[in-house]
């Protein structure tokens, strides 16, 4: 099996820079509040509210990737802002590109990280606890295994799903340490499986479902109450979000239009827990 710990380094910006247009608005502090957006042949649009009735919501738009890129969001220095990241299957290895700059139109330079193979589905979140930032980790459709950088030597693994299951990440429990476990959302019965810890034997599975046949699985804190929870990324015609954010249950809160069909959606905190994106810009 092709797999090591995380080998990082920098490289130039000249394949990932766009255009970037547009600023987010908002206020307030304290905690983070995730709001969506789609990336679309690797320019990415990052809406600056998940106010569906916010007709004057920007779109913050950067070129970032390339368009066989899986792109995520990862906050690699802990400093509560998420960093625009892609996925690039490069000759067979998993490598992630992490941009530097923490804000909505900024790339800066960028750290790569190598891990995994090129077929692994990549997966981001604080799987170590004493490090304030985030780890990389990915999930093997062929086996159906977790392999996550929690800090030690070798990465942490154990099997979880089955086989067609898209996996999620995200702080379910609001633990105080801010760490992330992990899921996984099962197409074939639109449904979440949400794990409360990563210890690989003794976890509690919370099942939640949501969604529609074609439906894509995002998570993210939507009401800045520190537990992250579940959303669905709708590409009939256009792009459509779904987004809940209760614990539990399945009330949809928002219905928000964004995007085509053919989008990637994403979702973090692009600009930090010192802006609150709830209102209109």
């Amino acid at each position: 099996m092709n797999f090591w710990k995380p080998v990082v380094g920098l490289v130039g910006l000249s394949t990932f820079l766009g255009a970037a247009v547009a600023v987010a608005g908002g206020g307030g502090s304290s905690d983070p509040r995730d709001t969506i957006g789609v990336v679309r042949s690797g320019v990415w649009f990052l809406r600056s509210s998940n106010d569906p009735t916010c007709a004057t919501a920007q779109l913050n738009t950067v070129g970032f990737g390339a368009s066989t890129d899986v792109p995520l969001a990862m906050d690699l220095d802990g400093d509560g802002a998420d960093q625009k990241t892609v996925f690039r299957d490069e000759g067979g290895n998993g490598t992630f590109y992490v941009a530097g700059a923490n804000t909505p139109t900024g790339i800066g330079a960028i750290t790569v990280i190598n891990f995994g193979t090129g077929t692994d589905i990549p997966v981001v979140g604080n799987f170590d606890p004493s490090d304030a930032g985030d780890e990389v980790g990915i999930y093997r459709p062929s086996t159906n295994a977790f392999f996550l950088d929690d800090g030690n030597p070798s990465p942490l693994s154990f099997i979880f799903g089955d086989p067609g299951d898209i996996p999620v990440v995200g702080n379910w429990d609001d633990s105080v340490d801010g760490s992330d476990e992990v899921g996984v959302y099962r197409p074939s019965n639109n449904t979440f499986y949400l794990r409360d810890d990563l210890n690989p034997s003794t976890p509690t599975v919370t099942e939640r479902p949501l969604g529609a046949t074609g439906d894509l699985p995002i998570t993210g804190d939507w009401d800045r109450d520190g537990r992250t929870t579940i959303g669905v990324f709708r590409d009939q015609t256009f792009g459509f979000y779904f987004l809940v954010n209760g614990a539990t249950g399945q009330t949809v809160d928002f219905a928000i239009g964004l995007g085509a069909g053919s989008d990637t959606p994403v979702a973090s905190d692009w600009d930090g827990p010192s802006t609150d994106e709830a209102g209109c810009p």
